[in-house]
């Protein structure tokens, strides 16, 4: 006899399958953004909108046109300081609507393929599978990790532990 699955099923599929490629060229695109240093930039409505269409279309170059139209969507209106709070939004809305789970994850140094994979087992165990992870590296943590799902941190920081210990010893 042949199993039958619903239509909700094939549904969710569709959707997880449609988020993560978008989440993960926005928080590209963002990040670039940032590194630059060109969101204030963008924003400035004196600076000549073929200009910032030139920096933005030759930064985002490699990736999907619908990123780079939303980013020059909100280029043209004034709103690229919105960006991270989209992207934000895009992920809650995204996970209430498939279960689906971004985890940040700020490590000091870069992680080795193995550490990546541990901590992946990890996290999935905890949050469940279906779950990606973003890595960022920023040195002010000196040590550890620094792991973000929703509104959830669990801070596991070298600057927070040192933090932490001058606030017992004051």
């Amino acid at each position: 006899m042949k199993e039958t699955t619903n239509p909700q099923a094939y549904a969710q599929a569709i959707l997880e399958t449609a988020v993560e490629p978008w989440l993960h060229n926005l928080q590209a695109a963002n990040r670039r953004l940032h590194e630059q240093d060109l969101i204030t930039w963008l924003d400035d409505p004196a600076v000549d909108f073929r200009a910032k269409k030139t920096r933005v279309t030759t930064l985002l170059r490699d990736l999907p046109l619908q990123v780079s139209n939303l980013v020059l969507l909100l280029v043209s209106r004034g709103d690229t300081h919105l960006l991270d709070a989209t992207i934000a939004e895009f992920e809650r809305r995204a996970g209430a609507e498939t279960g689906w789970k971004v985890a940040h994850v700020t490590s000091a140094v870069p992680l080795t393929a193995e550490e990546k994979a541990a901590l992946e087992q990890s996290l999935a165990r905890r949050y469940g599978q279906a779950l990606s992870l973003q890595y960022e590296v920023d040195p002010a943590i000196l040590g550890g990790l620094v792991v973000r799902v929703g509104d959830q941190v669990i801070d596991g920081s070298v600057a927070s532990k040192l933090a932490a210990l001058r606030e017992q010893l004051v």
